[in-house]
């Protein structure tokens, strides 16, 4: 009969057994040089990536490159890829017609660079997400990302760090990108861009509440581009969701296409409020950008809240075709904002805009700056259309226009409990080779 101490040792080396075979299922690149991610020889141990375990690509030392051509498909556990910490993008990996599969793990890029070329796939699933941290980059060009989850998934592009040589970007330059399910891509912090030169970008929200998908990025200071949408870009949400766009620098050139629709619950948001106070917001729209957003829940240039106070904003239209849904406001919350329309068109459709908005009163508001909300809103029209279309309704039968342009609210009183006392003050300045249309009016 087998003791109790015997016992205790087959079971204790029982347990080093699975521990080893654990730590074995994990691929580290051998060394940090270039090579073919499926020669196994440059892996350590020859113990190459395979579903059971994580893959890291970390070694800190020159500049190298990863390359994975044709051949069967492969999946992980997870991918973390790093590199010098004194540049952005410097180890690469770069997939091209075959796929790869991150399953179950949360990926990590920093200092270093994923490229998707023509014919490769890049999948991340059944994660809580992914972060691309300073210096990192996933780029698009020519094949496809997929981010698929079941209940919430993050792509963080995130850092607080600036790394000589870039930003922690994701890109997509030509192909495709979809994020399907309750996804989000992420900015939070000081420094991160989405880039769109090219191709398509897709946010399919597949959950219940349709409210989940959502894009929100803050740059580091005024000057900082933190979103930015050129060449033949499109960038559509199929069935509902949100974007927001913080405080730094949007831009809508080129041919660039965004496109907002869905049934319920769709947000846009141009607004420095989710970031500290005394921030500001630039979007710039120009050549022949198109944003379509007639479905919207709500549009907000600025935010109808006093949590973050001295906010400015600078929406400028030099070109492009802009629609926005019903509940449309432009200088809501505490601060500054000025629209600069100098060529192409903006179109209220549906319920038209309010130009000053009642400021809002959170839960942290107190009596010490309830009289203390002096917000002006400027409207300039010195070139392009200004429009309120009136061509159809969010109220089907009968069709009935609640409003066109409502131009500043006055004083505002505490009529609701949610509204504050304070200056409400919008301005509109139409100048030679500006035009302002209002087709809306009370109908039934």
């Amino acid at each position: 009969m087998r003791t109790i101490k015997s016992l205790c040792r087959a079971a204790c080396a029982m347990f080093s057994a699975l521990a080893a075979c654990s730590t074995w299922a994990d691929a580290t690149w051998n060394a940090a040089i270039s090579g073919d991610w499926r020669t196994p020889a440059n892996w350590v141990d020859s113990v190459e990536p395979s579903s059971s375990g994580m893959t890291y690509i970390n070694l800190a030392g020159a500049a190298y490159t990863v390359t994975l051509g044709s051949g069967v498909d492969v999946t992980t556990k997870g991918l973390t890829i790093s590199g010098k910490t004194s540049s952005a993008y410097q180890t690469k990996l770069n997939i091209s017609d075959t796929k790869l599969i991150s399953d179950g793990a949360k990926s990590s890029i920093s200092y270093g660079a994923v490229k998707v070329g023509s014919g490769a796939e890049l999948e991340f699933k059944n994660a809580a997400g992914a972060t691309l941290g300073a210096g990192g980059k996933i780029e698009v060009d020519g094949g496809a990302f997929v981010m698929t989850n079941g209940v919430t998934a993050a792509l963080a592009v995130d850092s607080s760090t600036w790394v000589n040589g870039g930003n922690p970007t994701f890109s997509v330059k030509s192909g495709n990108a979809y994020f399907k399910g309750s996804s989000t891509i992420v900015s939070v912090s000081k420094y991160g861009l989405f880039h769109m030169a090219g191709g398509k970008a897709e946010m399919i929200d597949t959950s219940a509440n349709h409210n989940a998908t959502l894009f929100y990025t803050t740059g580091n200071n005024n000057a900082t581009t933190n979103f930015l949408m050129s060449g033949n870009s499109e960038l559509l949400f199929s069935n509902g969701g949100s974007l927001y766009l913080g405080w730094g620098v949007s831009e809508f050139t080129g041919n660039a296409k965004l496109t907002i629709e869905g049934s319920t619950k769709n947000y846009f948001f141009l607004t420095p409020y989710y970031s500290d106070s005394n921030k500001k917001l630039t979007v710039n729209v120009s050549d022949n950008a198109k944003i379509s957003a007639r479905s919207l829940t709500c549009f907000e240039f600025g935010k109808a809240d006093l949590r973050t106070t001295g906010t400015r904003g600078e929406f400028n239209i030099s070109g492009g075709d802009i629609e926005i849904g019903y509940s449309a406001m432009l200088g809501a919350g505490i601060g500054k904002y000025d629209v600069k329309l100098t060529g192409g068109r903006i179109d209220f459709p549906r319920y038209g805009v309010r130009i000053g908005t009642v400021p809002y009163n959170p839960q942290n508001a107190t009596a010490a700056n309830a009289n203390d909300l002096a917000n002006t809103t400027t409207v300039t029209v010195a070139g392009g259309t200004f429009a309120c279309t009136a061509v159809d309704s969010h109220n089907a039968s009968p069709k009935k226009e609640v409003w066109g342009f409502i131009v500043g609210a006055g004083l505002v009183g505490r009529t609701y409990a949610h509204l504050m006392n304070g200056w409400v003050d919008g301005r509109v300045n139409l100048q030679t080779g500006g035009t302002i249309t209002n087709g809306c009016a009370l109908k039934m």
